[in-house]
């Protein structure tokens, strides 16, 4: 599984941070930010995805996904996430770390 976190920030770098929007083949993407309103979790800004398609191309929205997927899985890729129970959620402890022979 691919921590939230790690995607968002893979879909940031797709969008890019500039508010103009981006393209995805045939597809428009814009990102959205209310500074107004604070995610309480992590702290920053609510932001919103959408994304505008001149024809009812279903498929466009799981290549996206996948793409992302994939994208944030490289980063996780042979390494060991540790995670730890913060109030109601599980959040990863630290950064991943290669996997190796520790000695506990």
């Amino acid at each position: 599984m691919v921590p939230a976190a790690l995607v968002e920030r893979r879909c940031a770098a797709f969008l890019s941070l500039r508010t103009q929007p981006a393209n995805y083949g045939s597809a428009q993407a814009k990102r959205k930010r209310n500074a107004r309103i604070v995610d309480l979790s992590s702290g920053g800004p609510w932001e919103s995805v959408s994304i505008t398609t001149l024809s009812r191309d279903w498929a466009l929205f799981d290549d996206i996904l996948q793409e992302v997927y994939k994208m944030g899985s490289k980063a996780v890729e042979n390494k060991t996430v540790i995670w730890s129970a913060w109030c109601a959620e599980w959040k990863p402890l630290g950064s991943p770390q290669r996997k190796g022979n520790w000695i506990m």
